[in-house]
This record gives C-alpha cells, sequence and structure tokens, in this order.
C-alpha cells in the first residue's frame, strides 16, 4: 500500500483545492479505523504538498529579498527588469543577491542580467 502512496506521491501530487477535497471526503468515513487507513495512505500526497509550498515560499521570499534590495542600491526598478528577475531560477537569485552588494549603477544590473538569462 505504501508503495502506491509513494507512487502518486510522486507523480500526481494534489494541488490545494484537491487536498481540501480529500479532507472533506475523509472527514465523512466511518469507522475510524478505516479512516486511519486511508489516512496512512494519503500522508505522502500531504507531505509533498507541504514540502512544495515550503519551497515556493522561499524561492518568493529571495525573490522579494532580492528586488528590496536592488531598490535600495538602485533605486525603483522598472518593471520589465523585475519581471526578468522574476523568471530567475532560485541559483540565479541568489548568484543575483550576491553579486548586487558590487553594483554601483543600473548599468551593472543590466550587465549582470545580460550575461545571466537566456
Amino acid at each position: 500500500m505504501s508503495f502506491v502512496a509513494g507512487f502518486f506521491s510522486a507523480y500526481q501530487p494534489l494541488d490545494r483545492r484537491e487536498e481540501l477535497q480529500l479532507q472533506q471526503e475523509l472527514s465523512i468515513l466511518k469507522p475510524d479505523q478505516l479512516r486511519e487507513k486511508v489516512m496512512q495512505l494519503t500522508n505522502p500526497f500531504i507531505e509533498l504538498g507541504i514540502r512544495k509550498g515550503k519551497e515556493e515560499g522561499r524561492f518568493e521570499g529571495e525573490v522579494e529579498l532580492v528586488l528590496r534590495q536592488l531598490s535600495r542600491r538602485l533605486g525603483a526598478l522598472p518593471m520589465h527588469q523585475k519581471k526578468v528577475i522574476r523568471k530567475l531560477d532560485l541559483e540565479k537569485i541568489e548568484a543575483l543577491g550576491e553579486s548586487l552588494l558590487e553594483f554601483n549603477s543600473r548599468a551593472d544590473l543590466v550587465r549582470w542580467l545580460k550575461n545571466n538569462t537566456s
């Protein structure tokens, strides 16, 4: 049974709406032993959703921090630069966060983005 749950955890994660629907359906199961068996099967789904949510939250937090730091260092950024920065992966966001400490002008940011985006 746990093998099946692991398979679905890896290949078919639930979105928030599906998680809520699952919780609602589980709440009507009787008796408690049956509910417990189903919960053992679904826990990997929930854990995967939590882990994914934490990763997304960390990424968003890093992006917002880098954008705030850039704005403080260089002034308000144009929307198109913010969009480019938001499309970077986590590794590039972290690299930008370190590099921005050496930026003296917007030209430095433009050069960094040109060298680090496709």
